[in-house]
């Protein structure tokens, strides 16, 4: 039997990650954990395909908001018009924290006036801002190694709060898969520190001034804690040298599952272990196999 990829998801309480696959059958979702110590095998089929949206009412399947027989085929980005005009959050792609067009009424009310964090992380040994209201689950399906909570506001103020960081003092809003997989493994946490002490006397003038100029109350954490997050991804520290899976019909992927760090889910075969990126890897059709030959994968000479 055949399915689509269609996105990984954390969850919290307990914290894990889940898969979400869309049965080509009937376009029904479908959600699987993927457990330390399990089995994980698929072959990769065609690809290039919707891969659903986001509603009030959950994840739904291309197949069930278009009424189509099968997903349809995309050509840039991971959803077609039809899905992503129906994503309830579409609106948060271009949002920059000056005025809000919401995507749908819902989510107004679901950003306004809730208490959205302004965060700051490392991923990928990059220093990072960030804002969600649920930071925690961000943090993890970022793949950071460290988080630290920077304060609350509005979500249009924690927006714009975002923006002002990332533009006056340079710290990146965006950190790339390739990026992440070539700083894989975690450092010690010195370096986040030092960005710290460097960074939060200037993003708290600016936190200041955005509150001042709206006139919305927010709370500033100046000496808050420092989360490391390794404790959330599995194994992945036994990892010495790992190879990523380059996805492409007919290639194979799988063995015992080590962890899963971000959006990468990291396997044990034989010697070796491997990594796919769930988010190069949705939108393609697999079926589900028992000893994968991890076919496809990139020179075994590009360890790192």
């Amino acid at each position: 039997m055949k399915y689509l990829v269609s996105k990984l998801q954390w969850t919290l309480n307990p914290v894990k990650p889940l898969v979400y696959y869309t049965d080509l059958q009937s376009g029904e979702v479908i959600r699987k954990e993927l457990k330390v110590g399990e089995t994980f095998g698929i072959r990769v089929g065609k690809g290039r395909f919707c891969v659903g949206s986001e509603t009030d009412k959950g994840w739904v399947s291309c197949m069930q908001t278009t009424g189509d027989e099968r997903p349809r085929v995309v050509f840039k980005g991971v959803q077609c018009n039809t899905c992503s005009g129906a994503d309830m959050f579409a609106c948060r792609r271009t949002c920059i924290g000056n005025v809000c067009f919401p995507s749908s009424p819902v989510v107004k009310d679901y950003c306004q006036p809730p208490r959205t964090a302004v965060y700051l992380t490392e991923v990928g040994r990059v220093f990072k801002v960030g804002v969600s209201m649920s930071y925690l689950r961000r943090w993890i399906e970022q793949g950071s190694d460290y988080g630290y909570l920077v304060a609350m506001l509005p979500g249009l103020e924690a927006r714009a709060v975002e923006q002002m960081v990332s533009k006056e003092l340079g710290i990146k809003q965006q950190v790339g898969s390739k990026r992440k997989f070539e700083s894989f493994k975690q450092r010690s946490p010195e370096e986040f520190k030092m960005m710290l002490e460097e960074n939060l006397p200037s993003v708290k003038s600016i936190f200041e001034e955005v509150v001042a100029r709206s006139g919305v109350d927010g709370e500033f954490f100046g000496d808050g804690p420092l989360v490391d997050l390794g404790q959330y991804y599995g194994k992945i520290d036994m990892v010495d040298r790992l190879q990523e899976f380059e996805v492409k019909e007919g290639a194979e992927f799988g063995g015992e599952i080590v962890g899963v760090k971000g959006a990468y889910l990291v396997v044990k075969s034989g010697m070796y272990y491997f990594a796919v990126s769930m988010k190069k890897i949705a939108g393609w059709e697999v079926e589900f196999v028992e000893n994968a030959k991890n076919k496809g994968q990139a020179s075994l000479d590009e360890w790192f």
